[in-house]
């Protein structure tokens, strides 16, 4: 008899739900039917979006038009270095000279420094 509860339940629950859906709908229609005066007036502006939603898309809130994030001295330092190793070794490579060694890559440690398994049980 718990499972007949249950059911019970589940569809007292979903016609709640649905009575719910079917208000939010009837609202929506409202609010659309009270925005429509202002549609033609923003869809000649921009048919997919409105302005207020493409300004903070492309810019990010509160950020100015034309405004670029900041970057510390020591960031633009290390980016402009990277540029520049990334010239020379491009430059190195068209004359045909080797390109600049890269720096070595930490060693391994040795295999023989693991310790053998043993037979023993």
């Amino acid at each position: 008899m718990k499972h007949q509860d249950i059911l019970k339940q589940y569809v007292a629950m979903r016609q709640s739900l649905e009575a719910e859906r079917s208000q939010i709908q009837a609202r929506l229609r409202e609010i659309d039917a009270a925005l429509g005066a202002a549609q033609p007036a923003l869809a000649a502006v921009s048919p997919a979006v409105t302005p207020s939603v493409s300004v903070k898309r492309a810019n990010g809130p509160g950020r100015p038009k034309g405004s670029k994030g900041n970057l510390s001295p020591e960031g633009r330092a290390a980016l402009v270095a990277a540029q520049k190793a990334r010239w020379a070794k491009f430059r190195a490579t068209r004359k045909g000279a080797p390109a600049p060694a890269a720096p070595a890559a930490p060693a391994a440690p040795a295999a023989a420094a693991k310790p053998a398994l043993s037979r023993k049980g």
